[in-house]
């Protein structure tokens, strides 16, 4: 076999491979998205009641309810609430680690809601009168990345 037939037998074998590859693609069905994967990270945020506000000296007592959907449903597993300062972004307060766990959690059927009673005391100086919340997500049985959403602002007079 001379050269030149063999340079065109590759060129042949090559657009054949290019033909084949623009018929499987056209001729391909485009499936939905499965059923299920809706976006498991567009949690709401609502503080439930005005926050009881004690103060003692020099520190400021602050206790209410914090509602979110039941997020536990799409295997998401809270890891951390912070209390942001909303103009600065400062952060105040953290339930982290345990704090989070030992959380009281309320689950309310009726709303198809997830109550959080939040409680906590921090220094009066440091207390600012608008202020928002930071929850933050893992994932347990999904492949998404750990995500945080804010929400909840409390304007404290």
């Amino acid at each position: 076999m001379q050269k030149r037939q063999v340079i065109w037998i590759g060129y042949s074998i090559i657009i054949f491979a290019m033909i084949i590859a623009a018929i499987l693609i056209i001729s391909s069905d485009r499936h939905a998205d499965p059923p299920g994967t809706e976006d498991v990270r567009n949690i709401s945020i609502v503080v439930s009641d005005n926050p009881v506000i004690n103060k003692a000296g020099d520190t400021i007592h602050l206790s209410y309810f914090l509602k979110t959907p039941p997020y536990e449903d799409n295997d998401l597993k809270l890891m951390k609430i912070e209390l942001i300062e909303k103009e600065s972004g400062r952060v105040i307060y953290t339930f982290g680690g345990e704090k989070v766990d030992l959380l009281n959690q309320i689950s309310d059927e009726v709303n198809h809601s997830v109550l959080h009673e939040l409680s906590y005391a921090i220094p009066a100086d440091t207390m600012p009168s608008l202020y928002t919340h930071r929850l933050s997500f893992i994932s347990d049985g999904r492949a998404i990345l750990p995500f945080s959403i804010s929400e909840g602002d409390i304007s404290i007079p």
